[in-house]
């Protein structure tokens, strides 16, 4: 470990909002978001990151509508499998790969999952098989990234 000479400083933590849409980000009223997005807007520091089970489609319209939607530098979006650069929504596909390769598998998520009997396997729930989820009975979906 490195120490610091004196007068010196270590650099501040970086400071990351990760946070869904649906009953999160888009809940309350017109002068909650609005207040957000003012509070973010004073501290430009925070970087804004979006995870969510939307696809990236259905989070540019949102963008495109909602003015008060604070505007992200990264989009997590179809439950996770793909990872988009909200400056220009380009596919960071570095990440998404490093996601692909670390994907066991059907056979394997199902098997492993067998341990949990409060957890059903959802059977194509993306047309583009982009990802999978499974959820426990009245709970959210958990993921895994594609194959």
């Amino acid at each position: 470990m490195t120490s610091l000479r004196p007068g010196e400083r270590t650099a501040p933590a970086p400071k990351v909002l990760v946070t869904d849409l649906d009953g999160t980000l888009l809940g309350g009223d017109r002068a909650d978001r609005g207040r957000l997005r003012a509070a973010l807007e004073r501290h430009p520091e925070v970087t804004v990151v979006f995870a969510t089970g939307r696809s990236l489609t259905s989070v540019e319209r949102i963008l495109d509508r909602d003015p008060l939607v604070p505007r992200p530098r990264w989009i997590i979006a179809d439950v996770g499998a793909s990872v988009i650069d909200g400056s220009d929504r380009s596919r960071v596909d570095v990440v998404q790969n490093q996601l692909r390769e670390g994907w066991p598998g059907h056979r394997r998520v199902r098997e492993r999952m067998a341990r949990f009997p409060e957890l059903e396997y959802q059977e194509g729930w993306s047309r583009r098989a982009a990802a999978r989820s499974s959820c426990a009975p009245g709970g959210s979906p958990t993921t895994s990234p594609p194959r």
